[in-house]
């Protein structure tokens, strides 16, 4: 386990937020994104 941080754990990021973002539509998407994002 050299490069933990290879491309491949990159774009595995990207699919699950393209994955959530299909599933729970923009508006729900968006929401949960503000939720997430706000400072604590």
């Amino acid at each position: 386990m050299n490069n933990f941080y290879t491309l491949t754990v990159y774009e595995k990021g990207a699919e699950v937020i393209q994955m959530l973002h299909t599933l729970l539509g923009e508006e729900q998407f968006q929401a949960g994104m503000k939720l997430y994002t706000r400072p604590p």
